[in-house]
């Protein structure tokens, strides 16, 4: 090589044994699997800070979600009653399509009881 090992660049010359062998056990370092420049630790290292930022949105979204529900309910009435439909509004709700079939059923029963009226007479 042009330039000598950088732990010896002063002290010795290109051709010095000692500079050859630092630069052999660089090389054979960076085929290790623990080395940080492989491409999977990189990869692994780049998927941890992806995760991370993800975790963070998630958290800073929880947090904002949650001082909007305390600032509603510090404020009273209105955000109280907003919170508990938003919460447990659905359970006090008919299911859907519920009322449409106590109508159709009630109509059916009084079409059933004019019908027996019809047929007795």
């Amino acid at each position: 090589s042009e330039w000598a090992c950088l732990l010896c660049y002063p002290v010795h010359s290109e051709s010095c044994e000692k500079s050859k062998r630092g630069t052999m056990s660089m090389q054979f370092m960076a085929q290790k699997s623990f080395h940080p420049s492989t491409q999977y630790n990189q990869k692994k290292v780049w998927l941890a800070q992806q995760e991370e930022k993800a975790r963070k949105k998630r958290d800073d979204e929880r947090q904002k979600q949650l001082e909007e529900e305390r600032k509603a309910s510090r404020e009273g009435g209105t955000g109280k009653r907003r919170r508990k439909d938003t919460m447990v509004g659905f359970m006090y709700m008919a299911p859907p399509g519920f009322l449409e079939a106590k109508e159709r059923e009630k109509r059916e029963a009084e079409a059933a009881a004019a019908a027996a009226d019809g047929s007795a007479e």
